[in-house]
């Protein structure tokens, strides 16, 4: 039996996502008040993840213990599993290459440039050529797109949500990289992810920089719902829904009691992907994609060039 404690917050927890749904989706809300079966349906979805949040966070708060040794207590093997590969949901794959730049005028050699290939289930669908601040910029906003809608399925891959994305990726990515392009309030956040995941040393820190990010992003207004709502936007508004109450019924439990549950669940999905090394394509190289931007320069028009347009 769940403590009254459990019970209070299960409450307080459904009257915020009950908020957050009439804020940010008032035709879903209207649609839901109206239907009071489907209404108590979403709310027992919210009310099972709350109360598996709290089971968990009892064993969860000593960093001491085994995470899927304390998991498997709670969960079946393959949620557990479904959590660990959780930053291995595909969105986009972005490949940085050097080409063949003009010869440096004077020198023997040539400058360095460089062309970006993106990629959705192993097809190629674009190339950009890195040699002007804008192509850059572009591909980096669609980098950071990448990594913000995989840290948000990560999520979802907690409350026990598996196979749910069957959508045009890349046109996704696109309608995210747009939003961080033009919104201080997310672009920061994300910046400060990168440096932070730089400094931190272990997968316990790691996660706790990534569930920083998650809170940013929440905090930021309706964007975490709309990229959610984006994601399942093949589904039924009633499908979607179901989803979207449980994956902010968790971040709200989350943010509400020092994230101890999703940082250790994080962690195990960190440890995860940095125990496959540099040989694979992984989340982890998508950050490194950022840096390897970062510090790309457009090419320097040849003195020829330059004396041509004077």
């Amino acid at each position: 039996m769940a403590r009254p404690a459990d019970d209070r917050t299960v409450t307080e927890i459904w009257e915020k996502v009950l908020k957050k749904i009439q804020e940010d989706d008032p035709v879903d809300y209207d649609k839901l008040i109206k239907d009071p079966a489907e209404l108590e349906i979403l709310k027992q979805a919210v009310k099972d993840t709350t109360f598996e949040c709290c089971c968990l966070e009892e064993d969860l708060k000593d960093k001491s213990k085994d995470i899927e040794t304390c998991l498997s207590k709670y969960l079946p093997d393959d949620r557990i599993q479904s959590i660990k590969g959780g930053l291995s949901i595909p969105t986009i794959q972005i490949d940085i290459s050097e080409t063949h730049g003009a010869s440096v005028e004077g020198r023997g050699d040539r400058e360095k440039t460089y062309s970006a290939t993106t990629s959705v289930s192993g097809q190629s669908v674009e190339t950009r050529d890195l040699s002007s601040d804008s192509n850059i910029a572009t591909t980096k906003f669609q980098q950071y797109a990448s990594i913000v809608v995989e840290v948000i399925t990560m999520a979802w891959s907690t409350v026990g949500i598996v196979g749910a994305i069957k959508p045009n990726m890349k046109g996704i990515i696109d309608w995210v990289a747009g939003n961080i392009e033009s919104t201080v309030s997310l672009r920061l956040p994300i910046d400060q992810f990168i440096i932070s995941w730089n400094k931190a040393s272990g997968h316990f820190d790691k996660a706790k920089v990534i569930f920083d990010l998650l809170k940013k992003l929440y905090n930021a207004g309706d964007f975490i719902w709309k990229v959610i709502q984006k994601l399942c936007e093949e589904m039924t508004w009633y499908d979607w829904l179901k989803i979207a109450v449980k994956i902010i019924a968790m971040l709200l439990f989350s943010f509400s009691t020092g994230g101890f549950v999703l940082i250790a669940e994080i962690a195990m999905v960190v440890l995860s992907i940095m125990e496959l090394g540099e040989m694979m394509y992984t989340f982890i190289t998508k950050i490194q994609n950022v840096d390897k931007l970062d510090s790309i320069k457009p090419p320097t028009p040849s003195r020829s060039r330059c004396c041509a347009l004077l």
